[in-house]
């Protein structure tokens, strides 16, 4: 048999080798990532922590639910919610929008606006419906803004841009539906090669190395899960703590206040929600607590605010306290329904002039 024969079979053998151990971790594991039929959490999916997957479908029971604007019949809205993907039903499953919560809690009506670009942040769109006179055109009683905690300071520990938009602009925005593409995907493909990287990494690296999702034990059970002793937290719960210094939180505060002035010469009140990192709701329970905590409600709450602020972290941990499990996502940044259910109940509407903010 000839060299280049016993190369050929050589590289053969190599290429199914290949090809039937890409078929077994693939059918095995990784195809879970891509299931259209069901959805897992992002920290699973960026991770490759296929044993942390919780498969949901999203489902929606409750009996009154936010209103969409491009369904808008004209009718009242009390409240209009402005946020991230918290505010986009993000994490999936039964009643994950916290809208349809307060909507349902309070018997009010509630819309959902998205910010109008994604350059722009939740405070810089809320002065151009402002401005624009679309804001007074729906007239809401209130604006719930939405944000994750980790992200505060660089969205809104800057200066603001306030800029004009024509109405009609406004409108077609808001008005057309958003379409997504369902991509395909092989069995051979690079999710396979970085489940069995992270598999073995993840025994001696809390993010093994070089991962986004960090993966820590928990003193306590907190998830309906086999693994549910467990913490998997985005990096950025870490990073970005050097980010909340008393110099953005009071640029953050004075450029909460200043809005809550405007709103309020509109006669509309402006609640503002960060949601707790999920590290910093966990903290008390991580073994060791060899992580920093996000200072980030704490910081708020040192200034004097014309807002009324909605204490998530606060809320929680409450809930977490009494024996409440699930009320985040484990394989995921998200909350669950649980904690959209918490804090219906806590929010306060219509605010009362003498409660604190």
């Amino acid at each position: 048999m000839s060299k280049y024969s016993n190369q050929i079979i050589t590289y053969s053998l190599a290429l199914v080798c290949y090809v039937v151990i890409n078929a077994i971790v693939w059918h095995f594991y990784t195809h879970r990532f891509f299931d259209t039929q069901y959805s897992i959490g992002d920290l699973a999916r960026l991770g490759y922590l296929v044993q942390y997957a919780q498969p949901r479908q999203e489902k929606n029971t409750l009996p009154k639910r936010q209103i969409f604007y491009e369904e808008w019949q004209g009718e009242p809205i009390d409240l209009i919610t402005m946020g991230d993907s918290f505010s986009s039903g993000g994490g999936l499953g039964i009643n994950n929008y916290y809208q349809d919560w307060l909507a349902t809690h309070h018997n009010i009506n509630v819309m959902n606006l998205p910010k109008l670009s994604p350059q722009l942040s939740n405070i810089e769109t809320i002065y151009i419906l402002l401005n624009s006179g679309f804001l007074e055109e729906i007239s809401p009683k209130a604006v719930i803004l939405e944000d994750i905690g980790r992200e505060v300071p660089k969205e809104h520990g800057r200066q603001i841009r306030i800029q004009n938009w024509p109405i009609s602009q406004i409108k077609s925005i808001y008005a057309s539906k958003p379409t997504t593409k369902t991509p395909s995907y092989s069995f051979l493909n690079s999710s396979n090669a970085k489940f069995v990287l992270n598999k073995f990494s993840y025994f001696f690296d809390d993010n093994a190395f070089f991962s986004q999702v960090y993966k820590t034990p928990l003193s306590a059970s907190h998830f309906t899960h086999d693994q549910d002793n467990s913490l998997l937290f985005y990096f950025e719960d870490i990073d970005n703590i050097s980010l909340i210094n008393d110099r953005t939180i009071e640029r953050v505060t004075q450029n909460l206040n200043t809005l809550s002035v405007a709103l309020e010469q509109k006669g509309i009140t402006l609640y503002y929600m960060p949601i707790v990192d999920k590290l910093a709701l966990y903290h008390n329970w991580v073994q060791g607590s060899q992580y920093p905590k996000s200072p980030l409600f704490e910081k708020l709450k040192e200034h004097p605010r014309k807002y009324h602020l909605i204490d998530t972290e606060a809320i929680l941990t409450v809930a977490i306290t009494e024996g409440e499990k699930d009320i985040f996502f484990l394989d995921d940044t998200h909350w669950t329904w649980r904690a959209c259910k918490r804090i219906a109940e806590a929010f306060v509407f219509p605010p009362a002039s003498q409660a604190p903010r």
